[in-house]
């Protein structure tokens, strides 16, 4: 699922940049606060939106994540980009 999602993004966006401003991992979870700025295709300006994440990584990478996000700025359309399908 996670994949599906980065390739919607990739989609519909120019540019992705992510800022982590904390992490932290125990055992085979991640959690992580980090914030998006998103370059979308049909638009010169970004939006920014800030994403609290719970991942789950096993051997093959990422099995689940979870996380709640909300627009910083740009438009409210934008605040399905967390998760997008």
């Amino acid at each position: 699922m996670f994949i599906s999602h980065l390739q919607v993004l990739r989609s519909a966006t120019s540019r992705l940049m992510v800022t982590v401003l904390g992490a932290a991992a125990y055992e085979e979870m991640v959690l992580t606060h980090h914030h998006v700025k998103v370059w979308k295709k049909s638009e010169a300006t970004p939006s920014e939106v800030e994403v609290y994440a719970h991942f789950v990584v096993g051997e093959d990478g990422i099995q689940s994540c979870e996380e709640v996000s909300r627009v910083i700025c740009g438009n409210a359309e934008d605040a399905d980009l967390s998760h997008r399908r």
